[in-house]
């Protein structure tokens, strides 16, 4: 009876790890729904990043760092396995914001803004 046939187990493949992409998707959606025009860039930045369970962290002028920008926001996402620190940038013109993961120009202030997320873990 050793010889007979069985039927394969099924193979159970591991949940999928979040997409960075459809969360900053997400996050860009509920961007789109606040006007930084009227409720002012950080307020604006704030609401959206509440709404995807994220954290406003901080806002400055971004000359010197990105070029088209007039500020830069970081806030802290809940993706990956202990989230990832995410730009927003408003436009020179005040009117338009976009979403950024950090960069070459921005990786230091990638850096403070982890050190930023640590410290208020802490406390």
């Amino acid at each position: 009876m050793d010889n007979v046939a069985r039927p394969a187990e099924p193979v159970i493949l591991p949940k999928p790890v979040n997409s960075y992409a459809l969360d900053l998707i997400e996050f860009e959606m509920a961007l789109d729904s606040v006007q930084p025009a009227t409720n002012g860039f950080a307020e604006s930045v704030r609401q959206a990043v509440e709404s995807v369970n994220g954290a406003f962290l901080f806002d400055l002028p971004a000359s010197g760092l990105v070029e088209g920008s007039q500020k830069i926001a970081a806030v802290h996402m809940p993706i990956g396995a202990s989230g990832a620190i995410v730009f927003v940038l408003l436009s020179e013109d005040g009117t338009t914001v976009k979403v950024e993961m950090p960069a070459e120009a921005t990786a230091d202030l990638a850096r403070f803004a982890e050190a930023f997320v640590a410290l208020h873990q802490r406390l």
